[in-house]
C-alpha cells in the first residue's frame, strides 16, 4: 500500500484552512500589543512609537487588502479575525491577554479596520484605550467612539460585545 502524501499537497491560491488570517491575526494582535506598550512608555513623537504605529497600519492594510475586511472580535476569552479563531499559545499569551483586558475594560467587542487606517488613527485610538485600562466602565466605549468622531478617525470602527450563543 502506497503512503499517502495528501498532507503535503498545498495550494497557494486557496486557503480553506484559514491559515493566513490565523497567522496574520496573531501578528496583528502582537502589533497592537507592541504599539500599546510603546505608547505607554514613550511620547507620541518618539521613534519607537512612530515605527510600531507604521508597522501596525501597514499590517492592517495588508490584511484588509488580502481578506477584504479586518474585523478583530472578542467572544468570551477568544479572539477572532474575520470569523477565524486565533489560537492562543505561549508565544502570544501576553499580547492576547493584554488586548483582551484593555478591550473589555473599554467595553469593546469588535474593532473593524478599513483600508487606509493611518498611524495617526491608530495613535488616537490606542492612546484612548490605554488611558483608563484598569477601570471598567460600561460607558467608556461611547466616550471613545465620540472622541474618534471628533478627531476625524473614520477608518476604525469599534462596537460593544455581541451577546450570542454561538460557540464556533
Amino acid at each position: 500500500m502506497a503512503e499517502s502524501t495528501s498532507s503535503e499537497v498545498r495550494s497557494p491560491s486557496r486557503d480553506a484552512s484559514g491559515s493566513y488570517p490565523r497567522t496574520r491575526g496573531r501578528d496583528f494582535v502582537a502589533a497592537l500589543y507592541g504599539a500599546l506598550r510603546a505608547i505607554k512608555l514613550y511620547p507620541a513623537e518618539h521613534t519607537a512609537v512612530q515605527k510600531t504605529l507604521a508597522e501596525l497600519a501597514q499590517l492592517a492594510d495588508e490584511i484588509v487588502d488580502r481578506e477584504h475586511e479586518l474585523d478583530l472580535r472578542i467572544s468570551g476569552e477568544f479572539l477572532f479575525l474575520n470569523a477565524v479563531r486565533l489560537r492562543l499559545d505561549l508565544t502570544n499569551y501576553a499580547s492576547f491577554g493584554y488586548w483582551l483586558r484593555v478591550s473589555k475594560a473599554a467595553g469593546i467587542g469588535s474593532v473593524k479596520v478599513h483600508l487606509g487606517a493611518s498611524s495617526r488613527d491608530w495613535l488616537v485610538f490606542l492612546s484612548m484605550l490605554d488611558e483608563k485600562a484598569d477601570e471598567a466602565d460600561e460607558n467608556r466605549i461611547f466616550e471613545i467612539v465620540e472622541r474618534l468622531v471628533r478627531t476625524n478617525v473614520s477608518n476604525l470602527e469599534i462596537s460593544p460585545p455581541v451577546q450570542d450563543d454561538d460557540t464556533e
